[in-house]
This record gives structure tokens, C-alpha cells and sequence, in this order.
């Protein structure tokens, strides 16, 4: 009896051991669950571009008038003229008596001829005069007007206009009667100018003014006028 205990006794204690053994190796052979680790993706610099804007210099604006610029001189011419222009141009007297291309014939007494500019231009300032005189000024305008439209074609007038007595700003005499004629060729620009005192016409004309119009400005603006009309005498 107490031979079968016993054996009862030791199967337990195997079949004991026997299951500590197996839930060992149950536990040892089971792989331990991974942690699943998210990386967070690490963070590029961002470059920070500086785009730097270049400083602006300021370029001063000057404005260069023709007696500050170049030094001028007065000169006196015949007939009672006298005109005031830079000395870098040419000035050239003449006498000079044709017919002209506002269809009067007239005698040139200066020319005057500004420095060469780009591809070969320059200006001509022209002063005539007309020794036979007039008794309608409007008609005489209007006249030389229709006869530079002959001579030059198809031309684009931009000024066609009668000023008055004593244009101001211009000195060539109080009992002037002055008239302006300004147009366009197909290669040039041409400004005319009229002036009447007595009967008597006095001519302007400017070849490419547009090439410093400050400068025939202020020529035109110096151009004086010293007329003394006689009056016959009588007994």
C-alpha cells in the first residue's frame, strides 16, 4: 500500500516538474513583442534666402541752360542788328540776295552754325532780310507758308501762328508784328520766324532746332532791333 502511494506520489511530482518544465520553454521560445518606434523625420533648416536690393543712388537732375553751359558772346550785325550766341558756334556775315524757300527774295546778312552733333547734324540759324516792303504783314506770312509747302512736299506744320505786337521775351522791338512757323520735313525740323516793324520783314530761320532748342531759344530771344525810321523832312 504504501509501495503504490509512493509511485502515485512520484508520477505526481514528475508530471509536476514536467509541466514546470514545459511552461518554461513555452515562455523562453515566445519572441518578446517589438515596440514599434515611429521616427519623426528630423526637421531640415530651412535656408532663409536674403535677397538684397541694391541701393538706388539718386542721379541729380541739372538743367544745363546756354549761359551757364557755354560761354556766349554779342555780336553786332548790319541793319540794325545785334544777336548774342555761344561761342563754340561759327558765325559767318554775308550779303548774300536770293530767292528763298518761303518764296521771298530777300538778303542774308548771318549764319550762324552750331557744333556738329551726332551722325553729322548741327544747327543753322539764318537771319534775312526783306528790302522791299510790305503793306499786308498777314498776307505776306500766309504767302511764305503755301511756298515752303511747295519747296519741301508734303510737310507736317506744327506751329502757324501770329504773336502780336512786342512778342514777349523776345526784343527785337516794341512795333514788332511777329509771326511763327514751326514744321516738319521727312528728314528735318525747321522753325521760322517773322518779325515786321515799318513795312520792313526780318527772317529767322532755324534748321534742327530740336537738336538743342534751349540754345535757339535763347539766341532768338537776344535778337535786338535798333530801327530809327526817318521821316522825310519838309520846309
Amino acid at each position: 500500500m504504501k509501495t503504490t502511494k509512493s509511485f502515485f506520489l512520484s508520477v505526481c511530482i514528475a508530471l509536476i516538474l514536467a509541466g514546470i518544465v514545459l511552461a518554461a520553454g513555452c515562455v523562453s521560445n515566445t519572441a518578446p513583442e517589438k515596440s514599434e518606434i515611429t521616427a519623426s523625420p528630423t526637421p531640415t533648416p530651412t535656408s532663409e534666402v536674403v535677397v538684397q536690393t541694391p541701393e538706388m543712388t539718386e542721379v541729380p537732375t541739372t538743367i544745363v541752360t546756354t549761359s551757364t553751359l557755354v560761354p556766349t558772346k554779342t555780336t553786332s550785325l548790319s541793319n540794325g542788328l545785334t544777336i548774342t550766341y555761344p561761342i563754340d558756334w561759327e558765325l559767318k556775315e554775308s550779303e548774300d540776295t536770293a530767292m528763298r524757300d518761303y518764296g521771298r527774295v530777300t538778303t542774308n546778312i548771318a549764319n550762324l552754325y552750331s557744333p556738329t552733333y551726332a551722325y553729322g547734324d548741327y544747327i543753322a540759324f539764318s537771319i534775312d532780310v526783306d528790302p522791299d516792303k510790305v503793306s499786308d504783314p498777314d498776307q505776306y506770312f500766309n504767302l511764305a507758308t503755301v511756298a515752303v509747302q511747295k519747296v519741301y512736299g508734303t510737310i507736317e506744320i506744327t506751329h502757324h501762328t501770329q504773336t502780336g505786337n512786342g512778342l514777349q521775351g523776345i526784343h527785337w522791338c516794341t512795333d514788332c508784328n511777329h509771326y511763327n512757323l514751326e514744321f516738319k520735313t521727312k528728314t528735318e525740323n525747321r522753325w521760322y520766324h517773322f518779325a515786321t516793324v515799318d513795312g520792313m520783314f526780318y527772317i529767322v530761320t532755324v534748321k534742327n532746332p530740336d537738336l538743342n532748342y534751349m540754345q535757339v531759344y535763347e539766341m532768338l530771344k537776344s535778337v535786338t532791333l535798333t530801327y530809327n525810321p526817318t521821316s522825310e523832312k519838309h520846309r
